[in-house]
């Protein structure tokens, strides 16, 4: 649905796609062109510089973000937004053609576009992996060293999983998507050279960068790239004085046309100030990011103004997880928001009130319908049951009254059995920091995500002696798989697994990994929760 929409939103004239994607599309009036099957042709094309009349003002691409209303908002971005970032990019981190950037973000998302502009506008080395050889742990480390990165752009949930001494040839660490610990920063700036990134979708990707050394004790998202313009305003459009917290508006050629099809959007986002003689005639984007000026022109991020979330690195419009919630028949009302019952583990979590004819409604179906919907990244971790929501005395949804999810407790009726079971629950329970884990709980379930599967390998391998790739944990994500893996004669004897699948199985298992990868394959936008 999400797709379709986007599609028709878009008028997609011609789609570049792969035989194995082309079952799972929406009807569509496009031109397919699919890469595998006319590799030759496109191969055997001009490589002289075609004539066009392209200008810097023309779109160069438009690409779609979540939206309050339940639809997705296509952001119009024109060229010479991307020129002008392509120069800050390769000036500020001495990007040269001898230099290897890492292509770590999915197309979907334009840090994509990003990393793409750092290499080729250098005429550097692009390096692009398998989704198995990105992911976060070992096999990250292995390609960062195998390819000889020197540049890569990761978030920081995706970084606190390395270390520094794994990566030798790193030369500049880039974080953003989402704040940075200091104590992370501390640990990886004593060796590449560390900036933090912020920037909207709406503003080209990157708008300002802070470059990070160990000994600050801070965090800023630092001062605007060279044609850009920042403005600090309170409510009323005017400039706050330093250490004054304001709300971020962005101008300069770097700025969006727009919302495609969204014109009221576009009117209530890019505005022009009025009633500031110094900003009259300037259009900005209005961020909804509430920001400070420090003394020295650096720039803190304090948070969100309005219910657009960050988590794990996506962005995430609440309202749109709540407004596609209530499509499901029997849904009555829904709210999202994210949650953080335990320190630094935070969950995306919807509340839900069923309809009066629907006498039973099971959390486990609106999960699944939600994934039939909306990304991975955009499902709660759990859905909460409520005949109705806690309200203030003046009628208002009270937020902080509603009741916790019952993560990590175990639903599974029964309990490890043997050693290998007890080895394997006694390590999940330390990592989802529960007290009882069942045979056959889910780890997701529990609470756990894409990230924590990083720690569960390296646990996991220094208990058994085994290597165990993190495929084969999507694959096997409850106590009892995963017992009946380390207890295979293959690994009893060896030490190590015996991997044998076909070549369409190995495909069909990757696209399922690429899915549930989604958070943490660097699908960043580069918003300022930083």
């Amino acid at each position: 649905d999400r797709l379709g929409y986007m599609l028709a939103d878009a008028q997609v004239s011609v789609l570049l796609s792969q035989p194995h994607l082309l079952v799972n599309l929406p009807s569509h009036q496009a031109q397919v062109v699919t890469l595998e099957g006319q590799a030759d042709a496109i191969a055997a094309q001009p490589k002289t510089t075609p004539t066009t009349v392209i200008t810097s003002e023309n779109l160069a691409y438009v690409i779609y973000t979540s939206g309050s209303t339940g639809r997705p908002k296509g952001v119009m971005i024109s060229h010479k937004g991307l020129g002008n970032l392509a120069a800050n990019l390769i000036k500020t981190f001495a990007i040269t053609a001898t230099s290897r950037v890492l292509q770590f973000a999915s197309p979907s998302f334009d840090a994509s576009i990003m990393e793409m502009l750092m290499a080729l506008g250098a005429d550097a080395c692009l390096c692009s992996g398998t989704s198995e050889s990105l992911l976060t742990g070992s096999n990250l480390i292995g390609f960062l060293n195998e390819q000889a990165i020197s540049h890569a752009l990761l978030a920081p949930s995706a970084l606190a999983v390395l270390k520094p001494e794994t990566l030798p040839n790193l030369e500049v660490l880039i974080v953003g998507g989402e704040a940075c610990p200091v104590s992370l920063m501390k640990q990886w700036a004593k060796g590449p050279h560390f900036f933090n990134a912020y920037g909207p979708t709406e503003a080209t990707i990157c708008t300002t960068i802070a470059p990070c050394q160990p000994e600050d004790e801070t965090i800023t998202i630092g001062r605007p790239l060279a044609n850009t313009e920042i403005y600090i305003l309170d409510t009323y459009g005017q400039p706050v004085p330093i250490g004054v917290p304001g709300e971020l508006h962005i101008g300069g050629i770097g700025l969006a046309k727009g919302y495609l099809n969204r014109r009221d959007l576009t009117q209530e986002k890019f505005v022009e100030i009025k009633g500031c003689e110094a900003l009259t005639g300037k259009r900005l984007y209005k961020t909804g990011d509430r920001v400070r000026y420090h003394c020295d022109g650096s720039i803190e991020f304090l948070g969100r103004i309005d219910h657009q979330v960050k988590l794990r690195g996506f962005r995430i419009e609440l309202g749109e997880v709540s407004a596609t919630l209530e499509k499901h028949p029997a849904v009555q009302a829904a709210i999202a928001l994210v949650r953080e019952d335990r320190p630094g583990d935070k969950h995306l979590v919807a509340y839900v009130i069923g309809q009066d004819d629907y006498c039973e409604i099971s959390p486990t179906e609106l999960r699944e319908f939600l994934r039939g919907q909306l990304p991975n990244y955009m499902v709660p971790t759990a859905v909460v049951l409520l005949s109705e929501f806690p309200l203030t005395p003046n009628g208002k949804l009270d937020r902080h009254a509603l009741p916790p999810p019952l993560l990590g407790k175990a639903r599974s009726q029964k309990l490890p059995k043997t050693e290998v079971e007890h080895k394997i629950a006694a390590i999940w329970q330390q990592i989802l920091t529960v007290e009882v884990v069942g045979l056959d709980d889910n780890f997701f379930e529990l609470g756990g995500h894409s990230l924590l599967l990083a720690q569960l390998q390296q646990q996991l391998q220094d208990c058994f002696g085994t290597d165990i790739p993190i495929v084969e944990l999507f694959a096997r994500p409850t106590v009892g798989t995963l017992a009946q893996f380390f207890s295979s004669p293959a690994v009893l004897s060896t030490g190590q697994p015996t991997l044998t699948e076909s070549k369409e199985g190995k495909r069909q298992r990757v696209s399922k990994l690429r899915k549930r990868q989604q958070q943490i394959r660097g699908r960043y936008h580069f918003r300022g929760d930083r």
